[in-house]
């Protein structure tokens, strides 16, 4: 005889639960300031970044009582390596950004470089620094190595993931055939 299979079917509400959450009214969104001075860069691919911001608000209220402030720029560094240090900058290029201004995409002039931002007041002939963000790497790789420390398993991964090695600037060969977590199931 054929065995008998029982299904039970039930229904769940996956929305949110208002008695798990008493405090929220259902509509609650991310401020779109925090009214604190940063500055960060998310590299989106080898070409863009994607630049956010913020300024404290006293900071906003001393530059525009300046006479001769004339405006923010937001200033993307190349650089030689992971340090905002004078002699590791290559070149420069300023975006101006008004006060209402918190995010933006740039696309950056070279790939394989190290790239920072700043953002600076402009007061009379003078530029003065607010604030600096992170360094990123606008690198090819598909898994960037962590600053002073050996890729032990990047190799690995790349092939695992079905990636050519022969794109960018891994080392190796050049991956061909079935990959290995594939064949390996095959067996």
């Amino acid at each position: 005889m054929g065995k008998n299979l029982l299904v039970k079917a039930e229904k769940r509400f996956t929305g949110r639960n208002p008695n798990l959450f008493p405090f929220s009214k259902g509509n609650d969104k991310l401020p779109s300031r925090y009214r604190d001075t940063n500055l960060a860069l998310i590299l989106r691919d080898p070409s863009w970044v994607y630049c956010y911001w913020d300024i404290e608000d006293r900071i906003l209220i001393d530059l525009k009582s300046k006479e001769n402030f004339s405006g923010l720029v937001l200033r993307i560094t190349e650089l030689e390596g992971l340090s905002w240090a004078q002699e590791s900058r290559i070149d420069w290029f300023d975006i101006p950004i008004q006060f209402e201004d918190l995010q933006r995409y740039i696309n950056l002039p070279a790939e394989d470089s190290f790239y920072g931002a700043e953002i600076y007041a402009q007061i009379g002939s003078k530029d003065f620094a607010i604030v600096q963000s992170n360094i990123v790497e606008s690198s090819r790789d598909y898994i960037s190595p962590l600053p002073n420390t050996p890729n032990y398993n990047r190799d690995q991964l790349i092939e695992l993931s079905v990636f050519s090695t022969d794109v960018g600037s891994f080392p190796g060969n050049h991956f061909s055939g079935n990959p290995k977590r594939l064949t390996r199931n095959l067996r």
